[in-house]
């Protein structure tokens, strides 16, 4: 019996090109398929027009090639051989007014199985999978040759789209250099309503909307908002080395509008003491880079893993006080090696359990050496924003919600601080870090209905 239900994990990685101007180009992992959605013919080999049975790939190019249905290669059809339009899905009315239409939609969801005769390499296994999902490494330093990408660590797999049937061993890289937080993943989907939890960078007390838009490019490009240079871009004016212009254009889903109303309730959420979220409706936008059809509204539940002051003036008084030591120590020169180098003995000697804690909770995701006690505290502040959000997960979840929507041209109210960040109805629960215990039910089901919403197809 097959379960249609059944939440499954979808992994985003990036295809690497470098002589193109975009870069980088999406792929989806998961155990029912691998493929980009959008085609691209403007790479060699092109890319994209569809998935594979995970045991199809990593394989030669099918022998013979099968023949794929007119309607189909006219729904793939590329506006150039050039440029960002190359990744746009196409109709008749497409080339007339610029806008896809629904017959694209239905002649795509009306894809059947293929079947085709492939010679596979070998079979690529998760881990190998979650390391080119995390192998940013690639991202930034595009590694041309062979000697570099074994240095890099950089994954060479062999590829071949869809649409001609053509491939070639090619190297794979992160996805965030496609879109770092996978919301467009769902976008292709039509879920409908998301919870997206965000690794922030950036601590947002202190800076105005343009400053962490740079520094959260992940974010503000959903938004279209990256602004044009920044501190953190490296080189300057790009963003994982893609021109910012373009790359904002790749990665916009969202209304630039809703960008303010985001900043604004992250940083008014954070200075009440958290928990840092913010719950908003937006109109989704064509993107044809990403594979999404727009023209639809989209709820999305924002948590952010800033500072929550409430939460930390709940601890115990010994785990605040190693919170607060563990801050104050030293990461760089020679007190960070001395610092390093105790926390090795401690760890090896299973003492220390809190090393690590400098910049606490904005923790890098390359530092890939976390202390148990880090871990611990990442996860209790994450449960308890979990568990005080209870209220704005069930009005996300429920039927006859009330959200605010952001459309193109009006922007919204500001977000009230420690309040309901503008969505009418909504309030921040008070319970007491670690009070957990007449919770747990509500929230697992909660939590596994949102799974559910994540990745059900």
């Amino acid at each position: 019996m097959v379960l249609h239900c059944r939440p499954f994990p979808v992994m985003l990685g990036a295809i690497l090109q470098q002589n193109t101007s975009l870069g980088f180009f999406p792929i989806e992992f998961s155990p029912l398929y691998i493929g980009c959605p959008s085609y691209f013919n403007n790479t060699n080999p092109p890319i994209g027009g569809g998935f594979v049975d995970p045991y199809g790939f990593n394989s030669q190019p099918p022998n013979p090639k099968p023949t794929i249905p007119a309607p189909i290669l006219q729904a793939f059809a590329a506006t150039n051989t050039s440029g960002f339009d190359n990744g746009t899905i196409l109709t008749q009315e497409t080339a007339a007014n610029g806008t896809t239409g629904g017959t694209a939609t239905s002649q795509l969801n009306a894809l059947l199985p293929l079947p085709v005769t492939a010679q596979v390499e070998y079979l690529v296994p998760l881990k190998v999978v979650m390391g080119i999902s995390s192998s940013f490494i690639t991202n930034t330093f595009k590694p041309g040759g062979v000697i570099s990408r074994e240095l890099t660590g950089t994954e060479v797999l062999r590829y071949w789209n869809e649409i001609d049937f053509t491939g070639a061993e090619i190297p794979f890289a992160d996805g965030g250099a496609a879109d770092n937080t996978a919301i467009t993943i769902l976008l292709r989907r039509r879920v409908i309503k998301i919870v997206a939890c965000i690794a922030a960078s950036q601590n947002i007390t202190g800076l105005d909307a343009t400053d962490w838009a740079g520094y959260q490019w992940d974010i503000s490009g959903l938004f279209g908002a990256a602004p044009p240079t920044h501190p953190s871009y490296k080189p300057q004016g790009t963003i994982v080395g893609t021109p910012v212009d373009l790359y904002n254009r790749k990665t916009q889903v969202f209304p630039k509008e809703g960008y303010q109303q985001l900043y604004e309730a992250i940083s008014n959420t954070t200075a009440a003491g958290g928990p840092t979220y913010h719950l908003a409706t937006y109109q989704v936008l064509t993107n044809g880079y990403q594979g999404v059809f727009g023209g639809w509204e989209v709820d999305v539940l924002w948590v952010v893993n800033q500072q929550q002051t409430d939460w930390e003036a709940a601890l115990p008084s010994d785990t605040a006080q190693a919170l607060a030591q563990g801050r104050t120590q030293p990461n760089g020169g020679l007190g960070g090696i001395l610092s390093n180098i105790t926390q090795i003995f401690q760890q090896v000697f299973g003492e220390g359990s809190t090393s690590g804690l400098e910049n606490f909770p904005l923790i890098s995701t390359g530092k890939a050496d976390y202390s148990p006690g880090l871990v611990t505290l990442l996860s209790q502040m994450a449960a308890w924003q979990i568990a005080q959000l209870q209220p704005q997960i069930q009005q996300l979840l429920g039927a006859n919600a009330t959200l605010q929507t952001v459309t193109p041209g009006n922007a919204s109210q500001d977000a009230q601080a420690g309040g309901s960040s503008g969505i009418p109805g909504s309030q921040s629960s008070t319970n007491s870090a670690g009070n957990y215990s007449n919770r747990w039910p509500v929230l697992l089901e909660v939590a596994c209905t949102i799974l559910t919403a994540y990745f059900a197809l």
